[in-house]
């Protein structure tokens, strides 16, 4: 991955995780004022939008991981020949 989207997509995950704590500091005030499905509707979106940083991070590292066997590889060919 380039450097710019790779910067890009961590800036991406940290919005994504500042957006899902706010998520939970809304749920508990809805649940102080006794606004259950709106509390219960706030704690879902925080809860997706967690799942959905930690997954793109997981993908991110898959695609290194797999460039980086591929360059290996490619290597590893070019000094057999």
């Amino acid at each position: 991955m380039k450097r710019q989207s790779r910067t890009k997509i961590k800036w991406i995950i940290m919005i994504g995780l500042m957006c899902s704590s706010t998520m939970v500091v809304f749920f508990i005030i809805l649940l102080f004022q006794k606004r259950y499905l709106w509390s219960f509707i706030s704690i879902i979106g925080a809860i997706i939008g967690l799942d959905s940083c930690l997954s793109l991070r997981k993908v991110i590292k898959s695609v290194e991981t797999i460039k980086n066997q591929k360059n290996k590889r490619s290597k590893n060919q070019e000094i057999e020949q």
